[in-house]
């Protein structure tokens, strides 16, 4: 009868810290992540704005004089950015001016329109984030430039979070479940102590017999000081009861004496 409920409160312990500590650190993670998101894309937002900009800076001779080549001599230094999977120069018509697409990469783009107010513009998708932005002269708009960057190392990111988070979730719940242990030992062990003197006395019917002490002051220990208290009353009722039905053996043997 001991060991199933000693296994019952310990296992259900163990499992209550194990998956509060394996719910906080998994919010955390997910909290964590999605900041990284947040600021990675952010900050890739602003990179490729930088670089949009120094092209369409570069870019306006080669715009106003019908230069392709110099424009595309401008886009190739591009290659140099592994995440740029393509970029190029638009004419205020839409006509493709110059290009520069990365080895293997195969993807025709559609520029979406800028307003009047707006001077660049930005959208993701599942696999990539392009940025448009206008090419100005003397404060007329001349042509667009757009950069098409891949999000591969946002895979990668999270390839290498999620791993880093199976490790630390592991860790932790190894820590967490020695910490169990300690925590079992000092709370649920005396509660076991104190059901299994519980059993004894319901069955032995043995009020003699004590839960020890704790030696901490905590409702635990009240508990048992209560238990203990009450099996005082009961063991003090018991022998005053027995007492009084041996006096009362005695006097009926004596009485019986006398009328014989």
């Amino acid at each position: 009868m001991n060991s199933p409920r000693t296994r019952s409160i310990s296992t259900r312990l163990t499992v209550m810290n194990m998956m509060v500590s394996g719910a906080a650190l998994l919010l955390a993670c997910i909290a964590f992540f999605a900041y990284d998101q947040i600021t990675f894309r952010e900050g890739l937002v602003r990179t490729l704005s930088a670089q949009a900009q120094i092209i369409a800076s570069n870019s306006v001779s080669a715009v106003l004089f019908n230069d392709p080549q110099t424009a595309t001599s401008t886009l190739s230094a591009l290659k140099n950015s592994s995440n740029i999977a393509s970029a190029g120069i638009f004419t205020l018509d839409d006509h493709p001016f110059a290009q520069y697409i990365r080895a293997g990469e195969s993807k025709v783009v559609t520029i979406p329109s800028l307003s009047e107010t707006q001077m660049e513009s930005y959208q993701f998708s599942n696999s990539h984030v392009l940025l448009v932005r206008k090419i100005l002269s003397e404060g007329k708009v001349i042509g667009f430039v757009y950069v098409l960057a891949d999000l591969h190392e946002i895979d990668q990111r999270l390839a290498r979070y999620a791993l880093l988070a199976i490790v630390v979730l592991l860790v932790s719940l190894l820590f967490a479940l020695l910490v169990s242990s300690t925590f079992r030992k000092s709370v649920s062990q005396p509660i076991v102590n104190l059901a299994e003197t519980a059993r004894r006395v319901s069955r032995d019917k043995d009020y003699s017999i004590r839960v020890a002490d704790v030696g901490e002051r905590d409702e635990v220990s009240v508990l048992i000081e209560s238990f203990n208290e009450m099996l005082r009353e009961i063991q003090l009722r018991e022998g005053a009861l027995q007492q009084a039905h041996n006096e009362l053996e005695d006097r009926v043997s004596e009485r019986t004496r006398e009328l014989l």
